[in-house]
């Protein structure tokens, strides 16, 4: 951990010119996450007379994963995101050079005091509050869902797709998966993906932002 510690204050060192005395405490692993390695820190550093204390999210890349997540999207999603209804920590660096901490990483600031446990939710204090959480939960997923992507300036990172060739962009990428990820033949779904080619929905209204993995935690 503390070599980890010395080479994250050295990388911010770079990021930071104009600040002095940098250095992290409080690294810690945050259990959990198949995509990311997980760590909260704070970093110490003086810039313009002023002494900072910043808490801090990093998330570095596993030496591997069953998950494959596209980390630049991910990361301009959070910055997209940054200030307006939905609730998100600010995005600081992205960071694809291995060289400095062996894998890429970014980093967000840490939102302390929430609670995103499925377990904690359902127990005292939580608990009471049950019903407001849901349709707190739920009213964020609106305002994901009802988001321009190219207003957010997402577009730019991820391809533009026009309405009514949203279905096949879909069918084509989730059919790839089944070629690549198969252990033995999937007669159900190749019958599936068959009827969706030959009865294709009604075009889009509308292209809109999606969260692939929407859940409490």
């Amino acid at each position: 951990m503390s070599d980890l510690a010395e080479r994250f204050a050295a990388y911010a060192a770079r990021k930071l010119p104009g600040a002095r005395g940098l250095r992290v405490s409080d690294l810690d692993r945050i259990p959990g996450g198949a995509s990311r390695e997980t760590y909260r820190l704070v970093l110490h550093y003086e810039l313009d007379g002023e002494r900072i204390a910043r808490r801090l999210i990093l998330r570095r890349d596993p030496p591997g994963s069953l998950i494959d997540t596209e980390r630049r999207l991910e990361f301009a999603a959070y910055a997209a995101f940054f200030e307006t209804s939905v609730p998100v920590p600010e995005a600081i660096w992205l960071e694809e050079d291995p060289a400095h901490l062996d894998f890429a990483f970014c980093v967000m600031q840490e939102l302390p005091g929430l609670e995103a446990a499925p377990t904690a939710l359902l127990a005292p204090p939580y608990a009471q509050h049950r019903e407001k959480l849901g349709a707190q939960k739920w009213r964020i997923l609106g305002e994901i869902a009802r988001a321009d992507p190219k207003a957010l300036g997402l577009v730019g990172v991820m391809k533009d797709v026009a309405p009514q060739e949203c279905w096949r962009r879909e069918l084509g990428y989730w059919e790839g998966v089944i070629d690549e990820d198969e252990l033995e033949p999937q007669p159900v779904m190749r019958a599936v993906i068959r009827r969706l080619r030959a009865n294709p929905p009604p075009p889009a209204q509308r292209v809109s932002v999606v969260h692939g993995d929407y859940r409490t935690g």
